[in-house]
């Protein structure tokens, strides 16, 4: 049981990067891109290919350059017009992009499962009672630091000033000569690579197929609401509670529970945002500082 806990939580921190992508760009363009599972793919897709030939290293390096390029031309092509359209648009538009990935990687690499082989081989480390991959811990710590990184860029740096102060009002940032477009663009760049990366690691700790995005999207959606939007490390920690989670399903219940489960954690997390908005507009309209939730990049 505490193996499957933690190779869960293992997990879980791959896809708290994706979520932490997810939640940035939803916090500075209001979009939820729903895409963001079948990115994941993408780049676990793209770093098999890579590394039959080039090794696990270039294979992943070249999942993040994919992602990166799909996710500008993503944002800049179709996302960036979306903000002022109705809602359904948006989910319904990055939902068809996802579904157009997945039909993509399926024609090219069939439904067939596929994985990667690490460089730390099948090398097993003991933590107690807990038996888990090296190659697992490597990539939770890489997943670790990238959100870290993603953190800083959004937080400490000239771009990520210029992309708040873009996000707080779209048309006083264009007045003010900001190239509104362009910082949102890159900061989809950002996000997709963050979701490719997140793919290129979870090919290393096992084997995947085209037809799990939608699975991973549930997650990744799940942790950036109970997060809040905008905040990374708490979506991050959300994600890899989730995937403690079903890691301890797993290992307790038949394994094709783990889509319900799935589908259950992403009904109750929408449910907890909504009471959690109501009280905040209750407590605002009471006067006393309705705190929301959903507050400026950490």
């Amino acid at each position: 049981m505490a193996g499957a806990l933690l190779n869960g939580a293992l997990d879980g921190g791959l896809l708290g990067l994706a979520a932490a992508g997810f939640t940035a760009l939803w916090r500075v363009t209001g979009v939820l891109n729903l895409a963001q599972g079948a990115l994941v793919i993408s780049g676990a897709y793209a770093t098999w290919a890579v590394a039959q030939s080039a090794g696990p290293l270039l294979g992943i390096c070249a999942a993040v350059l994919l992602g990166a390029v799909l996710g500008y031309a993503l944002q800049r092509g179709l996302l960036n017009l979306l903000p002022r359209q109705p809602a359904y648009l948006e989910l319904a538009g990055t939902f068809g992009v996802g579904l157009v990935l997945d039909a993509l990687a399926t024609l090219l690499f069939s439904g067939d499962y596929r994985s990667v082989s690490s460089i730390f081989g099948a090398t097993d480390l003991v933590a107690g009672p807990a038996q888990v991959q090296a190659a697992a811990l490597v990539a939770f710590a890489c997943a670790l630091a990238a959100t870290y990184a993603l953190h800083r860029v959004l937080r400490h740096t000239r771009f990520g000033l210029a992309l708040r102060a873009a996000s707080v009002d779209h048309d006083a940032g264009r007045l003010a000569g900001l190239p509104v477009p362009r910082l949102f663009a890159i900061a989809g760049s950002l996000s997709a690579a963050a979701a490719a990366l997140a793919g290129g690691l979870l090919s290393l700790t096992g084997p995947f197929t085209a037809s799990d995005g939608n699975q991973l999207l549930v997650l990744i959606a799940a942790a950036a609401l109970i997060g809040g939007a905008g905040n990374l490390w708490s979506a991050f920690t959300a994600a890899v509670a989730l995937g403690a989670i079903e890691g301890a399903v797993g290992y307790l219940a038949p394994a094709q529970l783990t889509d319900d489960l799935a589908l259950a954690i992403l009904l109750v997390a929408f449910a907890l945002r909504a009471l959690g908005a109501r009280g905040g507009a209750r407590g605002g309209a009471g006067g006393a500082g309705g705190v929301r939730s959903l507050g400026g990049l950490p």
